[in-house]
């Protein structure tokens, strides 16, 4: 972990993911100048507490830049002396759970990837566990598109809704694929180059 000797900490707190009940480790704080300038950061203990040092007084945006969905940023006023104590509680994300269906005659099926994507660029990607699996945990509310893709079988998305920072069902049942055959020939002479095939 990172520390900071207590004379040169400027801002200082702790973190809570949901409540004051849940510390929240490993959250990346950053506070940087509102013309963009002094940036410094910090990451959360286990205890959620955070410092940020070195700072000259001014008035400081803190945003929670690792967190999905992002949280802040919140304005901070500094003066001379520190600020210390703050409490941070960011909002608890919903969750989204699902399962991959393959073809049966798949003898050797891979993960494959789960790709997330929402509203406002928000994007998740995610590896189904050996039973197919997922959970993507942190997600904004909203309209969200799963999308599931593997080398094997052709892409198969799905749309799922996440209220209320609730959890969301979601089943991806992917369909063999078929095959295209063909030839290349030269276009001038009308010869045959080589023979394709591509699985789709």
């Amino acid at each position: 972990w990172e520390f900071y000797d207590d004379w040169r900490t400027r801002i200082s707190g702790r973190v809570y993911l949901g409540s004051e009940a849940y510390a929240l480790d490993g959250a990346k704080v950053v506070a940087s100048g509102i013309d963009n300038t002094n940036a410094v950061s910090g990451i959360s203990r286990y205890d959620g507490r955070v410092r940020l040092p070195d700072l000259p007084a001014g008035t400081y945006q803190l945003e929670f830049v690792d967190l999905l969905p992002p949280a802040g940023p919140l304005v901070i006023a500094l003066g001379e002396e520190p600020v210390a104590g703050l409490t941070w509680i960011v909002p608890r994300g919903g969750t989204i759970r699902g399962r991959v269906t393959l073809p049966f005659d798949l003898t050797m099926p891979e993960p494959g990837l789960i790709v997330l994507s929402g509203a406002a660029g928000f994007r998740r990607l995610a590896t189904p566990g050996s039973d197919l699996e997922f959970e993507i945990e942190q997600v904004p509310d909203g309209v969200h598109r799963v999308t599931y893709q593997s080398s094997q079988v052709p892409v198969c998305t799905a749309d799922v809704v996440v209220t209320n920072a609730g959890t969301a069902y979601v089943n991806l049942t992917a369909r063999s694929g078929g095959s295209i055959a063909g030839r290349v020939t030269d276009a001038a002479t009308g010869a045959s180059i080589s023979d394709v095939a591509v699985s789709v």
